[in-house]
């Protein structure tokens, strides 16, 4: 009776689910096919949909970065998906002909409650390495084409990656995390410049940088370092992602060439500061 009353369902779908759990390959129309005939309408059935969680997933999935794991697609016994709708619609929107994923089929309704309710892992948890908050970090802020914004929407794939690219970051993440310790300059943009510095012609300046912003030993007036010191013990606290990182590429292009300035400030209408010897073709 039900499904006479209901004009769109399982029962219109083109493809069949598997007779057991496995992974199968889900094409472009597989996916649309799902997506329009198994998705229950309601929220008590499928989750809303977050069209940004769907356009990073597309983003992965284009960037090559997509692995099939063991959160599949779930179905309950008539045929309904309950979990995959945000994967589905990715695959849909991405470039990719088709993917892999772990299909559940025939499971019991009442799960959709305990389906994908804990929180997604960030990277600085999948990293295995030392210093593993700082080091990922750093990479939100060295997107190609977007160096020294702050990406939020980096996801935790994106980040391991871009710290794969960068083992500047591992090199000098120990120093950072003495400068943030000890004076709460802010790790990610602090170790993003120092990665991008270690690629030019200064990078030896780079342990008498942190040794000065560090300890704050003969630091002369007007010397980059110091201006960095007394910058982030006066802004103790605040968070202004984009701010930072030109305030301490401003303050490191001043110790790499040797300068000194009156006053060290920068502000979200002025231009962004380059790290200087550094251009992106480099990275």
């Amino acid at each position: 009776m039900e499904k006479k009353l209901q004009q769109i369902g399982p029962w219109l779908s083109k493809y069949r689910l598997p007779l057991q759990a496995g992974i199968i390959t889900v094409t472009h129309d597989m996916a649309g096919d799902w997506l329009d005939y198994r998705s229950r309408p309601g929220t008590e059935h499928q989750r809303k949909i977050v069209k940004a969680k769907v356009a990073q997933y597309a983003a992965e999935m284009n960037a090559g970065r997509w692995r099939t794991t063991p959160q599949g697609l779930i179905f309950d016994t008539e045929g309904w998906m309950f979990n995959g709708q945000h994967r589905l619609w990715a695959l849909r929107d991405s470039d990719l002909d088709a993917l892999d994923f772990w299909v559940f089929p025939d499971e019991a309704a009442d799960l959709f409650a305990l389906v994908d309710t804990g929180a997604m892992r960030q990277a600085k948890q999948l990293y295995t390495g030392p210093y593993s908050s700082i080091i990922t970090a750093g990479p939100r802020y060295l997107e190609p084409g977007r160096i020294g914004e702050y990406i939020n929407t980096m996801s935790p794939a994106a980040v391991l990656q871009r710290v794969a690219e960068w083992p500047e970051l591992v090199t000098h993440a120990a120093g950072v995390a003495a400068a943030q310790q000890k004076l709460r300059i802010p790790s990610g943009p602090h170790l993003a410049v120092l990665a991008q510095a270690e690629r030019t012609e200064y990078r030896d300046k780079i342990p008498e940088w942190l040794a000065g912003v560090v300890h704050g030993t003969n630091l002369e007036p007007g010397d980059g370092r110091l201006h960095i010191r007394h910058r982030f013990l006066s802004m103790l606290g605040r968070r202004q992602p984009e701010v930072n990182y030109n305030l301490i590429a401003k303050a490191w292009n001043l110790h790499a060439e040797g300068k000194k300035a009156q006053l060290l400030s920068w502000k979200n209408t002025d231009d962004k500061i380059e790290v200087i010897g550094f251009t992106p073709k480099e990275a």
